[in-house]
């Protein structure tokens, strides 16, 4: 027998190893489940739009805290007949406290789980659903929304600041001076009611507006201009970013060549980003005077998206004949642009 073959164990007999599971998404939910989850993604893609990483981890929490008062133990594969109802006070935006024993409970469930928790197999649903949105869905609505939240950040204008926000800034030490009296009266308020203390930023911001109301109209225009000049500093600076190594830096032919030469930073994503959105394959053509070929009109092409299968091709590699009688014709077209000779 050959040194490299596999010898298989009669069926049934001590030999046999038992068979290995099918590996599976660790975060596959089913039914009823799966709708509670599906219902609250928008809230998820909202709250991943946000700033920092403390408005997504409340959210999850409070969402394994409603599901863990409306499932219990129940593994996430089963499913039930009918629904349970929304535990009272439940609502994502003011989660209900368990209590000592459900507590307990709960982190038992988190030990025996097969994961680590129930959270994160929760927050593993959300990032594999959207994920898997994002690389199969064409669905233009679909895809905006996701292309929105994930972008954001860094396609939108900065927002303007709010005045109490700049005197805060500019009138620290007269702001702290009341905070730190105000905060030791709210935790003493609070531990003789037995509740939880406002956040320090609660109380932080409503001491700067008060102090902000008591001062006088002339003082609260000078803050009002201290805001437009902020904002106005802000957006210069946000636009500027826009200008990247493409940019030409002059009208000389070194500078046009140089810019040319990098267009594709720029031009590269945005043409990704539109094809994305619309679900299309995008070709640019772009014709002109080429400085490194003695000024000889030529045509540059960047694509986006390829033909389906395992070997995807561009509109080159598909029709090569189709393709160099288009760029034929536009070169033919752009000589024509650029010069009285034609």
């Amino acid at each position: 027998m050959p040194a490299h073959a596999k010898t298989v164990p009669p069926k049934g007999s001590d030999a046999e190893q038992p068979s290995k599971p099918k590996r599976g998404a660790p975060s596959k939910v089913v039914g009823i489940k799966h709708a509670f989850l599906l219902a609250r993604n928008d809230e998820w893609l909202g709250t991943c739009n946000k700033t920092g990483t403390v408005k997504i981890e409340v959210f999850l929490n409070n969402i394994t805290k409603l599901w863990f008062l409306k499932y219990g133990d129940l593994p996430f594969e089963k499913d039930l007949d009918i629904d349970k109802p929304d535990p009272d006070l439940s609502l994502l935006d003011a989660p209900q406290e368990l209590t000592d024993a459900e507590c307990h409970r709960f982190k038992e469930h988190c030990k025996i789980s097969n994961l680590s928790s129930a959270y994160s197999q929760i927050s593993q649903w959300f990032r594999n659903h959207n994920n898997k949105l994002l690389k199969n869905n064409t669905n233009e609505v679909i895809l905006n929304r996701i292309n929105h939240t994930l972008g954001a950040e860094s396609v939108d204008a900065p927002r303007k600041r709010q005045a109490a926000q700049i005197f805060l800034r500019e009138y620290q030490t007269k702001v702290y001076a009341i905070f730190t009296g105000r905060w030791e009266e709210e935790l003493a308020n609070a531990k003789a009611a037995s509740k939880k203390p406002l956040k320090k930023v609660t109380i932080l911001m409503k001491v700067t507006q008060e102090l902000l109301n008591k001062q006088s109209p002339s003082f609260c225009a000078e803050i009002d201009q201290m805001v437009l000049n902020d904002y106005l500093a802000h957006v210069a600076k946000w636009e500027s970013k826009g200008k990247g190594s493409y940019a030409r830096q002059g009208d000389s032919p070194k500078a046009y060549d140089s810019a040319l030469f990098r267009s594709g930073d720029y031009m590269q994503p945005m043409i990704r980003c539109a094809g994305t959105n619309m679900g299309m394959n995008i070709i640019m053509m772009y014709v002109g005077p080429v400085g490194r070929r003695q000024g000889k009109v030529e045509v540059r092409t960047l694509y986006h998206g390829k033909t389906r299968g395992l070997l995807g091709q561009t509109w080159q590699q598909l029709d090569p004949t189709g393709f160099d009688a288009a760029t034929a014709s536009a070169a033919r077209w752009g000589r024509l642009t650029t010069s009285l000779s034609g």
